[in-house]
């Protein structure tokens, strides 16, 4: 009973298949460009009817490319060249079916052309691969050499399965130069594969090949170094800001509002200037503040502000807008009408500092644009380097590295130019550090994808890095640097960071006299200090000062406010709704086939790792 369920399983794998293959043998004419003529003769038994055979052969094998030409058959035949990967051989019929036993003769030139080695020359060729959807019953093949190889070469001939390393016998016949094999058995996915070493400079008829690709890498590099020292001296003759010293002032500059003073600082509108607005607008006493339960704030609208910008009135209108017109709570503005009339304020904000009042110098925006657009061009050259010959995924692979490193460099030096001025030493290596860790992790990715990917050497590999990575991030740093401040820019920058240390770093002598020429000094500036973070700076001032604290009109609390710091953090309970009404989060401000394996001489080879070889089906 175990005996005839064994033969009925054995059955049912052999008639799987729709066709058996009795006899594959291959006369092969080796010549000294290292080309291969090859005549295939199948002697097939079709098990079911079929038009013919559809044979795969492949052509790319890493970095190395076969070609396949003079193609012939004892049958109709269609021969698929479109994929540079792979050949595609349909042998066969369409308007007639085969069933039975069939001979077909298939002849073609396989060109592999110049090796990888510098030692010795090889042949490496999958003599019947493992790709075939049928078992053979014998397999065979005699390979001839075009001349004298200066004595019995090493060879190895392995088969079975890919990766096989088992070895069959070969026969070596020295006065034609012939090598003969056969392998019986050969199961379904089962292949064949013959490996012989040769002298170097064996095949000296062998056309050199272009690389191309290698020109094109070197030619990336070279613009890339160019360009990396235009950029720079377009930093050095346009870029430099002014040196500017802070002019010392407690008042506001030129009477700007806290927003207004917020975006000229950092280039942002962001919630601690629209906060700030509304410590302005009831210093002002556009409005009163009152305080319904903890946390939970009532703006009452007194009047409407006099001389303030449109897109201030307008923001204004908005806020009270959320509420009844009147009155409006910290509740009522986490819509999304709301965040819509604050993104309207930032658009109108950087609008109305166009023109005249444009905050960057022209001439250095555009020299900052050239320098963007020079990188462009070596991150592209070395992309179309890394998959020259062989266009796939990876060029865009190597370009979006590149492009997101570039991206992500020009945003950290960005940040730190914007905030050099109040870093301290750890806060500028830290940028630096994350600036070289973003150009290391972009360079290992592109080396990566250009070696293992595209099999190019390593010091292929470091030019597509330095191409696509290295140089174009130096190059986007610069940029970034290449941003000039316009003179109307520079004139009130000094003034708000003079402006900004007298709020930060008020000396007590010169603070008490103020406040006794000024008692609601606070007050005033209270709005201008959240804009510029450092309304915690400025009620600590005053808690030193250890004057008498008086009471703004515009509040109203369940119980006396005893502290300066009191203002802080109704300042604080107050953003959060704008800043989640604003709808965003915002930082927080504070300082194919594998190629041939090759390892050394005498190495044997396996199943399926040579040239050629591939599989096939019926049709």
């Amino acid at each position: 009973m175990f005996a005839l369920l064994c033969a009925l399983f054995l059955a049912g794998r052999l008639f799987a298949a729709d066709f058996l293959i009795d006899s594959f043998h291959l006369d092969i004419q080796v010549d000294r460009a290292n080309s291969y003529q090859i005549t295939q003769a199948l002697d097939i038994d079709f098990l079911q009817p079929r038009h013919g055979f559809l044979q795969d052969i492949p052509l790319r094998f890493g970095r190395k490319q076969a070609h396949i030409t003079d193609i012939r058959s004892s049958e109709p035949l269609q021969a698929d060249l479109s994929d540079p990967a792979w050949a595609e051989l349909r042998v066969g019929d369409a308007s007639t079916q085969v069933y039975g036993k069939k001979q077909y003769l298939l002849s073609y030139r396989y060109t592999v052309g110049s090796d990888s080695h510098d030692d010795y020359d090889e042949v490496y060729l999958d003599l019947i691969g493992t790709g075939w959807d049928a078992p053979i019953r014998t397999g065979s093949f005699s390979l001839t050499l075009p001349k004298d190889p200066g004595g019995t070469p090493k060879a190895w001939l392995t088969y079975g399965s890919s990766g096989s390393t088992a070895q069959a016998p070969l026969s070596y016949d020295p006065s034609s130069y012939t090598f003969t094999g056969t392998v019986d058995n050969l199961g379904q996915g089962k292949g064949m594969t013959i490996r012989i070493e040769l002298p170097e400079g064996y095949f000296d008829e062998v056309a050199p090949e272009s690389d191309t690709g290698s020109k094109v890498l070197l030619a990336a590099i070279v613009l890339a170094m160019l360009f990396s020292g235009l950029a720079y001296l377009l930093w050095d003759r346009y870029g430099r800001d002014e040196l500017t010293a802070p002019v010392a002032d407690w008042h506001a500059p030129d009477g700007l509002s806290p927003l207004e003073i917020g975006y000229l600082y950092d280039g942002v509108v962001d919630g601690r200037d629209l906060t700030g607005m509304f410590f302005y607008w009831a210093d002002q006493g556009c409005l009163s503040m009152k305080e319904l339960h903890k946390g939970l704030w009532q703006l009452t609208k007194l009047k409407e502000p006099e001389g303030e910008r449109a897109f201030e009135r307008e923001f204004f209108d908005a806020l009270f807008k959320e509420g009844d017109g009147t009155t409006v709570t910290t509740r009522d503005i986490q819509t999304e009408s709301f965040a819509m009339a604050c993104q309207k304020v930032r658009l109108e904000t950087k609008r109305y500092f166009r023109g005249e009042r444009a905050l960057k110098d022209r001439v250095a925006e555009g020299k900052k644009l050239s320098i963007q657009l020079f990188l462009l061009v070596p991150m592209c050259l070395g992309a179309v380097g890394a998959a020259w010959g062989y266009p796939d995924a990876s060029l865009v692979l190597v370009l979006g590295v590149g492009l997101l490193c570039e991206l992500l460099v020009a945003k950290v030096v960005h940040g730190y130019l914007l905030k050099a001025d109040e870093m301290g030493f750890a806060g500028k290596l830290m940028r630096l550090v994350w600036a070289l860790a973003l150009v290391v992790a972009g360079s290992a990715i592109s080396f990566a994808i250009a070696t293992g990917y595209q099999y190019l050497s390593s010091a292929q590999g470091m030019l597509v890095a330095f191409s696509t990575v290295v140089l174009p991030s130096l190059m986007s740093a610069i940029a970034q640097a290449t941003e000039r401040r316009s003179a109307y820019a520079s004139r009130l920058h000094s003034r708000i960071l003079g402006f900004r240390d007298f709020i930060g770093k008020v000396e007590m002598d010169k603070l008490r006299m103020l406040v006794s020429q000024s008692p609601e000094l606070f007050f005033h500036i209270l709005g201008y200090a959240m804009a510029l973070d450092l309304d915690d700076k400025w009620a600590r001032n005053f808690e030193r000062l250890g004057e008498r604290m008086l009471s703004p009109g515009w509040l109203e609390t369940p119980s006396p406010v005893g502290s300066y710091l009191v203002f802080a953090a109704i300042g604080r309970q107050m953003m959060a709704p704008v800043r989640a009404g604003m709808g965003y989060r915002e930082p927080p401000r504070s300082g194919g086939p594998s190629a041939p394996v090759h390892s050394f001489g005498g190495y044997s080879g396996h199943t399926g790792g040579g040239f050629g070889g591939g599989g096939g089906r019926s049709w």
